[in-house]
């Protein structure tokens, strides 16, 4: 609400923000799954998936579950999920980053299942996969560009040994022999 934003900055998110906040009144980031609270920093918040991940990559940031039950404070490089409510996967982020990928172009996943990776690549090229002799619940890692489909192809089959063949513009056969 523009109108009190200089009482209450806040505001509401479904699916993915970079945040650089100026130190202040306090700035909430609320979602079906959690919030973030923070005072001055410089955070990526992600709701896909049915969990919440938040990055923080400067100052500190406060995380609680959707029912405020549990809570973490992140410092720079910290970085953790709330699934199912349960806070999971307190980690440090890469040291070498100092804002999230995606603002470069670049989609990178680590330790998601192969079900997680496809979707992404689906949502974000606008096309569907025929899977063959695949396991979906794999766990990968990916990185591929989301401005050259066929670079990004060739980068996500890679990153679990699978090859693929364009069906149609809007269809791809992604399979293991």
């Amino acid at each position: 609400d523009e109108k009190s934003w200089s009482k209450e900055r806040k505001v509401g998110l479904e699916g993915e923000a970079y945040f650089e906040v100026e130190k202040g009144a306090e700035f909430r980031v609320e979602t079906s799954f959690g919030q973030v609270r923070v005072l001055g920093t410089r955070f990526n918040v992600n709701t896909r998936n049915n969990r919440l991940e938040v990055v923080c990559f400067e100052g500190r940031v406060e995380v609680n579950n959707s029912d405020a039950s549990q809570k973490q404070i992140l410092t720079a490089g910290e970085s953790l999920q709330i699934e199912k409510d349960d806070i999971l996967n307190l980690e440090a982020a890469s040291n070498e980053q100092s804002y999230p990928s995606w603002l470069e172009g670049i989609y990178s996943a680590q330790d998601i299942s192969i079900k997680e990776a496809l979707a992404a690549f689906e949502r974000i090229y606008g096309v569907e996969f025929e899977i063959e002799n695949l396991d979906v619940k794999e766990i990968v890692s990916v990185n591929f560009y989301k401005n050259d489909k066929e670079k990004a192809l060739i980068q996500l089959t890679g990153g679990f040994q699978a090859k693929y063949q364009v069906l149609s513009p809007k269809r791809i056969r992604i399979y293991r022999e």
